[in-house]
């Protein structure tokens, strides 16, 4: 028997069923963009921060070569985080991270010159969050590990017992700081290197005797020594203080008379110096007129940053003068030109400083004047 055959008969779609396919299509597609978008989005991140990387390496802070890879993306980032977009915690991390590597991955030793580069920007770190004590302790570690080097240039060595001196300043342990600063100008003049032992006698030091070797004076030699003619004044041995900033006047102005002009902000900071010291022992002529000359001195050369900041901070000072002798009005003119030299320098502290100074004869003044309409 034969059974026909009809064609099969295609069951018609319903809508529901045909907008289901089509949005099981449309989701697929969005699937596909959302990948490559993201895709895209990973791969252009990822190359500008390499790019960006890149750029800090080759134009703002090269990092050692024989660093691997992530030790070196550590420095950058520190250097991002203390340079760019400045955050003190941020950076210590970066700064922790890079210094582990270089010592367990990198096998470096704890002297070798980038570890103490790293330790260095610890410290550095340390002093940026006010961590004094923590900084101080660094830095002696640093200058132990220098002096296990070979005899060579002692600039580092120098500039560390710089800085240990001024946070002993800071911290008011002036006997010690003294040790430091004394300790560095030796060696700026060619002492034998030992270590600083602080427990020991005051070093042997005559504050003329610093200035015998002229040929070994420069911008270290002025700036400890005037580190050091400071704490004296700080500690009222003004009898030393004027000695060693005279001496160093003498000396900047005996290099102009050869054609040295790269010390005028020098000149111009230490007649500063001079005139806080004859104001402070009563002199007041005379210190109005070392003031008065550095002022001079420091807008000669404005666009100076140390020249900026000096006539800021010697503005301030005679702003300070004339409001305790009454003279208000002539106060408040300099203060407000100490702000603007302040600026300037990008001196955030002066501004600070200069600005309550600003703001509080403003506010006695207008107190006078509400006192005087009742």
């Amino acid at each position: 028997m034969h059974i026909p055959s009809y064609p099969l008969i295609k069951r018609q779609q319903t809508a529901f069923q045909i907008a289901f396919k089509q949005a099981g299509r449309d989701f697929l597609r969005f699937l596909k963009y959302l990948f490559i978008s993201l895709l895209s989005t990973v791969l252009i991140g990822l190359l500008s921060w390499r790019g960006y990387h890149f750029y800090i390496e080759h134009f703002q802070y090269s990092t050692p070569t024989k660093l691997s890879r992530t030790a070196r993306d550590c420095l950058r980032g520190a250097y991002v985080r203390t340079k760019v977009s400045p955050d003190s915690h941020m950076a210590e991390i970066y700064l922790r991270q890079a210094l582990q590597i270089v010592l367990e991955q990198d096998k470096l030793e704890l002297n070798d010159p980038i570890v103490i580069d790293i330790l260095q920007l610890l410290g550095d770190n340390h002093i940026w969050r006010g961590n004094l004590h923590n900084a101080i302790m660094q830095y002696k570690q640093i200058l132990e590990l220098l002096l296990q080097q070979p005899l060579k240039e002692r600039g580092k060595e120098i500039e560390i017992a710089k800085k240990l001196g001024d946070l002993h300043i800071r911290i008011q342990e002036y006997n010690i700081a003294e040790k430091y600063l004394v300790w560095a100008i030796g060696l700026l003049q060619g002492n034998k290197v030992e270590l600083l032992n602080e427990n020991d006698e005051s070093l042997e030091f005559t504050t003329t005797s610093i200035f015998t070797k002229s040929s070994l004076i420069n911008k270290d030699f002025i700036a400890i020594t005037d580190l050091l003619a400071g704490l004296y004044a700080k500690q009222r041995k003004y009898d030393y203080a004027l000695t060693l900033y005279l001496g160093l006047l003498k000396v900047i102005q005996e290099k102009k008379e050869i054609g040295d002009f790269t010390l005028k902000c020098w000149e111009a900071i230490i007649n500063g110096h001079l005139g806080e010291i004859f104001y402070d022992i009563g002199k007041y002529d005379e210190a109005m007129g070392w003031l008065q000359k550095g002022l001079s001195i420091a807008k000669n050369d404005s666009g100076n940053k140390d020249c900026d900041e000096c006539a800021g901070v010697i503005l301030n000072n005679l702003g300070l003068i004339h409001e305790k002798n009454g003279n208000n009005d002539l106060a408040i003119s300099l203060y407000t030109n100490a702000i603007e030299f302040a600026e300037k320098a990008q001196d955030f502290i002066g501004i600070e400083d200069f600005t309550r100074n600003l703001n509080r004869l403003q506010l006695q003044e207008d107190n006078e004047m509400i006192k005087e309409q009742k």
